[in-house]
């Protein structure tokens, strides 16, 4: 009734020991429970002997085993997942009873420190496959990590019997019991030669790239010296060719005025004319040359940004220009309460100059000039100053070409400039970290704007 139809032939194996007087001990087989289930059971059957010593019976103890053998199974699939995981990965497995009693390593770990399977490990075989100058870190790391209860991890070169070397990463941890006695060292390793020479020639790279860069800023350097010498040279060139220059044209403004003054009588009214045409010139020609050199400092000139009241320096602006507004009998209105930007004063100052003389000079015969000056925040860094006025108005397709240098949209005849005053604008704005543009249509007047960065709130 018990025994499994597979399993009937162990009964005669089993009768028969006991017939020659021996033990049965721990034998492992099947049984049948009530119900028909199959039960793992491991069994230990002696034979009972009679005052004469004769056998009459036999004495059985069946337990079972059923849970123990579900657990080594697991255990065996645990086992084999991680044989299977280890030779994938090339990972080392190394076992230690503490203190170093007994060293298992699986044969992916012998490898790495260049030993046969069959290698018998000890401590002393470990540290000997270490490389010698690695190998007194190495035991006291090892020693460091079971002492102060913490994870081990190592990197250290290893030799192989052929004297090849290997950089190994080890990584474990030690086990204590309750009382806190370290009693086993278990971890893994893996060969991290491949990465050990991908960061040598990296950092081989990185020497050599600190290298040049030093090389090329060096050369940055001296080419900017140069730069700056060839520009402080230019600037010595263009002062004296603009001094040069402007000194033929203040003789022929003196000689013209004199012409003028002192000789209109013996002219004619055509020699009267001509007089005057060159005196306009002189003057155009001399304001052209000035406004050339501004432009030219301006673009590497150093600037000192600093709180400006925008309030107050409008008003030192409306003052040097008070009598070209008296004379067009202009209305400049100020908004109240301007904010601060953080620009440099003497630039900010030329620039709403410059502005605002071309608000005052590009309008229809006749108009009288009315210009608002306002602003406002355009976001948490900005401030936008807008220059509204009624003049004669820019068409679109024409408001990024009035910023470039020589760009004159109007008629020379109707209104005097020299192309420049705009160019100026722009890059000034830019020089101090802003932008400049323009909002206009042909007759209907133009408004300008400055954006500057604003003034951080304490």
């Amino acid at each position: 009734m018990l025994l499994p139809p597979d399993r009937r032939e162990e009964e005669s194996g089993i009768m028969a020991q006991l017939r020659r007087g021996e033990c049965v001990k721990h034998f492992e087989t099947v049984r049948i429970a009530k119900g028909g289930r199959e039960v793992e059971v491991s069994l230990t059957i002696s034979p009972i002997r009679n005052a004469s010593g004769n056998i009459v019976g036999a004495s059985k103890i069946a337990r079972d085993i059923t849970e123990r053998k579900q657990a080594e199974a697991a255990l065996r699939v645990s086992r084999e997942r991680l044989d299977m995981v280890t030779q994938l990965t090339e990972i080392g497995l190394w076992y230690c009873d503490l203190p170093f009693d007994k060293l298992v390593w699986n044969p992916k770990c012998k490898e790495h420190f260049g030993l046969p399977p069959d290698t018998e490990v000890t401590i002393q075989v470990f540290y000997d496959q270490i490389h010698p100058e690695d190998r007194e870190r190495t035991r006291q790391t090892v020693e460091n990590s079971i002492a102060e209860h913490k994870s081990y991890d190592n990197d250290f070169r290893t030799m192989t019997l052929d004297g090849r070397m290997r950089w190994i990463r080890a990584i474990g941890r030690a086990f204590y019991d309750a009382a806190g006695k370290p009693i086993r060292f278990d971890g893994i390793t893996v060969d991290v030669t491949r990465h050990k020479e991908i960061e040598q020639k990296l950092g081989v790279a990185k020497a050599q790239i600190s290298r040049h860069a030093a090389e090329l800023e060096k050369r940055v350097t001296e080419r900017t010296a140069r730069l700056q010498e060839s520009i402080q040279a230019l600037e010595g060139v263009l002062y004296h060719v603009a001094h040069d220059l402007r000194a033929p044209l203040r003789a022929m403004q003196g000689f013209t005025s004199i012409l003028l003054n002192d000789h209109s009588p013996k002219l004619d009214e055509k020699g009267e004319d001509y007089a005057q045409r060159i005196s306009i010139a002189a003057s155009r020609m001399d304001r052209l040359i000035q406004d050339l050199l501004a432009y030219g400092r301006l673009a590497h000139t150093p600037l000192s940004p600093s709180r400006v009241n925008l309030a107050w320096e409008i008003e030192v602006v409306r003052n040097r220009l008070a009598e070209e507004i008296k004379a067009k009998h202009a209305v400049l209105q100020v908004e109240q309460s301007l904010p601060e930007v953080q620009a440099d004063p003497a630039v900010l100052g030329e620039i709403l100059a410059q502005v605002l003389r071309n608000a005052l000079t590009f309008v229809a015969p006749g108009v009288t000039p009315r210009i608002r000056v306002r602003a406002e925040q355009t976001g948490p860094p900005f401030i936008r100053i807008w220059v509204e006025d009624n003049g004669v108005g820019i068409e679109p397709e024409h408001h990024e070409r009035i910023f470039r240098v020589f760009e004159r949209l109007q008629l020379e005849d109707v209104y005097i400039g020299t192309g420049i005053g705009l160019a100026l604008v722009r890059k000034g704005v830019e020089r101090m970290g802003g932008r400049a543009g323009v909002e206009s249509r042909l007759g209907e007047g133009s408004r300008f704007w400055l954006e500057l960065p604003a003034v951080a709130k304490e």
